[in-house]
């Protein structure tokens, strides 16, 4: 009878799958959704590769700046950066009664248009699409649904110019 060594290669490879499945998918429903925590346990779900491209560092730059700017105007951040089926909701807030599902654009400069226009129809549909499998995971039940886009111009060095435009699209995506 041959006798296999202990490998810990194999103990690592365990340890390493089930704290991906903890922090992907066990972590993220364990807490209601109602909850407010504090926005480092936001039922954020890290994507799936952080990139330290310029582009994206201000995109999450913005996704900070953003949440800040909406809990300033009294909002309730739920959760930041959530991964449904087929995209990512950028922030998921409470106003007053409203569930407000929130799309962040930020750009360095206006010369290739205006953030807001980065949202298009199929981006609004997607949303809708997120919103609803969102709401239905939570077991949300509301007519008081919203969804707003948070433009930002941030150039370098200085402040960045945020506009908030509520109720931005309808639940048709116009």
């Amino acid at each position: 009878m041959t006798h296999r060594k202990f490998s810990f290669g194999l103990l690592f490879d365990i340890f390493f799958l089930f704290s991906y499945v903890w922090k992907n998918f066990v972590r993220p429903i364990c807490l209601p959704f109602w909850l407010e925590v504090p926005a480092e346990l936001n039922l954020q779900r890290s994507r799936s590769s952080k990139s330290d491209k310029p582009k994206d560092k201000l995109g999450r730059a913005g996704e900070k700046a953003a949440a800040t700017f909406l809990r300033k105007l009294g909002c309730r951040i739920i959760a930041r950066n959530v991964l449904l089926d087929g995209g990512e909701i950028d922030i998921v807030a409470l106003d007053g009664d409203w569930l407000v599902f929130v799309e962040v654009k930020t750009r360095s400069s206006r010369q290739f248009g205006l953030p807001q226009d980065a949202v298009t129809k199929g981006k609004r549909k997607r949303m809708i699409r997120l919103a609803n499998q969102f709401i239905q995971q939570n077991n949300y039940e509301s007519n008081s649904i919203r969804f707003d886009i948070i433009a930002i111009t941030w150039r370098k060095g200085e402040k960045p110019k945020i506009e908030h435009l509520k109720n931005a699209f309808d639940a048709m995506g116009n």
